[in-house]
């Protein structure tokens, strides 16, 4: 149903919906995902919060470059739940420097049996700030605040105890609900997640929002999955890279099933606000 979307381009943020909005952005932090939520009742949240590899040799860091700056911007004093999808650098790291000056309430993770040296890292800057670290699997369920949920649809410890070093496939996929408007993200998994959760949900992944898998990857958005899910609205977030991302193959599936896309590669922040029953998607650039 086309007539609860609008696309807009601006490059200020000012509010265009009446009352009671939910604010997603996907933050443009180049080969990476990072994603701030801030709900109707004011929370701050955050999905992944991008990072670049320890091999790169510069002084720019993501989470004291972009993320902070960001959540100045937005007057966030505190964050009160972040999620991370899993443990690649381009999707934690960003949270180290992030952690060290901002409270962090809840951190909220899938199962781990592996870790890294970041993961450590920012598992030992948690628990000096005093930060609740939670593990959340398959099935289970978070209430943020009146009519805002969200589901964990992947992984399960058995997946988790069967696959212990596939990092992408592990990735924690939520959807998020707000009133009649949902949101799909999924981290990096790859086709072998995706048969897995279509095989559990089927049409039940069908989504107005879709984060789409691992930068757009050929390993990732299946046309079984990008079939079910269905989804209206797409966000491919990705920077420059030498992986190919995002495969010309995906953007065709996904315009096959009428999805609009928007790159952050392109569009730079993607902000996408709804009432829980329509939806305007805005670009920075």
């Amino acid at each position: 149903n086309y007539n609860k979307y609008y696309y807009v381009t601006v490059n200020i943020w000012y509010p265009i919906l009446v009352n009671n909005n939910l604010e997603v952005t996907f933050i443009d932090v180049g080969q990476g995902d990072a994603i701030y939520i801030k709900t109707p009742k004011g929370k701050n949240l955050m999905i992944d919060s991008g990072g670049l590899p320890d091999y790169y040799e510069g002084d720019f860091d993501t989470g004291k470059d972009i993320i902070l700056p960001f959540l100045r911007h937005k007057k966030a004093k505190k964050l009160d739940v972040v999620f991370i999808s899993h443990i690649h650098d381009d999707h934690i790291k960003g949270f180290i420097p992030v952690s060290d000056e901002m409270k962090i309430d809840y951190f909220i993770q899938a199962p781990q049996m592996v870790s890294t040296c970041n993961y450590d890292l920012l598992k030992d800057e948690l628990s000096r700030n005093q930060t609740s670290i939670i593990t959340m699997s398959k099935g289970e369920h978070i209430k943020i605040e009146e009519e805002l949920e969200m589901y964990i649809l992947h992984p399960d410890i058995d997946w988790i105890k069967k696959y212990p070093l596939d990092l992408n496939d592990n990735s924690m996929v939520i959807m998020m609900r707000y009133r009649d408007v949902k949101f799909l993200f999924t981290g990096d998994i790859e086709s072998m997640a995706e048969h897995e959760i279509v095989k559990g949900f089927g049409s039940g992944l069908k989504t107005d929002v879709l984060k789409v898998a691992h930068h757009g990857s050929i390993t990732s958005t299946t046309e079984s999955f990008i079939k079910n899910a269905e989804p209206q609205i797409a966000v491919i977030s990705v920077g420059q890279n030498s992986f190919g991302h995002p495969h010309e193959d995906i953007i065709n599936r996904i315009e096959a099933v009428n999805g609009k896309i928007f790159r952050t590669d392109m569009c730079g922040a993607i902000t996408v606000i709804t009432d829980g029953n329509k939806i305007i998607v805005k670009q920075q650039l």
